[in-house]
Formats: structure tokens, sequence, C-alpha cells
């Protein structure tokens, strides 16, 4: 049985500051992550694919798409004997609005696992107490089933 690896952001682990200059060196701004987001969440297919009178779906040229268009696009599927696209699938919108719902403060945060930001140390990190739980989770794996020496 392998041990889970550490998380990177354990001790001894790159500080966070060396995330922070790769996403400066990367171009990778909140500006632009929110951007991104927004190209999914107000796509419209009806600026991507036309229809005929028959009901027959038509893609557009990929020219006549704007930059806001093409990145909603999660997958074209065309004919491998004609070439005829017969399907486009766009990125799901829900879960991009919700995030964004979330960033503008629409919605309330995500509680998951059993971090609760009410009953937190105000100064704890999250990331700290995702690293003590996968730890735990670890040390139950390596343990057993029914080990007492593991606090569960």
């Amino acid at each position: 049985m392998t041990s889970l690896p550490r998380h990177r952001y354990a001790a001894g682990a790159p500080a966070l500051e060396d995330d922070e200059a790769r996403a400066v060196r990367l171009g990778i701004t909140a500006e632009r992550v929110l951007r991104e987001y927004a190209r999914i969440a107000f796509s419209d297919m009806s600026r991507i694919v036309e229809w005929d009178a028959a009901g027959k779906m038509r893609a557009k040229p990929s020219t006549g798409l704007s930059e806001d268009d093409a990145p909603a696009i999660a997958e074209i599927v065309a004919s491998a004997s004609t070439g005829t696209v017969y399907r486009i699938k766009l990125h799901d919108k829900k879960p991009v609005l919700q995030v964004l719902a979330r960033y503008l403060r629409m919605l309330p945060p995500l509680k998951t696992g059993s971090y609760d930001e009410e009953q937190a140390d105000e100064n704890e990190d999250p990331r700290e107490f995702l690293i003590r739980e996968v730890d735990r989770l670890a040390a139950e794996e390596a343990a057993g089933p029914g080990d007492p020496a593991v606090e569960r």
C-alpha cells in the first residue's frame, strides 16, 4: 500500500510566493481569469451556429467567431466522411455562473468537507486545514481498519 504524497504547501515545500511569481510570469491575473469565466458564463450558442428553415444546424465559420465565443466551445464533432459539423458542445455554464455569483457575493461561500469557516480560527489558512485532513486520511489508510492509534 502506498502512502499519499505530501501536499506541496506542507513544511519544506516551495513557498506560496513561488506560485504568485509563476502566475505573474504566465500572465495569469484575476482579471484574466474572470474574463475567461465571463466568456463561458455568457456564451450564446446562436453566435456560434445557425439553423436553417428545416432546423438543420450549420456551424458559423471559425473566422467569424469573436474572441468571446471561441473559448466557450468545449467540443466540435464532425462527420469523418464529409467533415460536416453535426455537434457543438459549449462548456457547462452553471458552475461558472456559481463561481461568478460567489465572487460577486451574490451567493454564500461554499462549505466543503468538515471545514466550517464560522468555527475555524480566523487566522487559519484553509489550505492548512486541507493539508491536515489529507495527512489524517493518509495515516488512517496506512494504519488500516480498527487501529486505535489513529484518531478517526
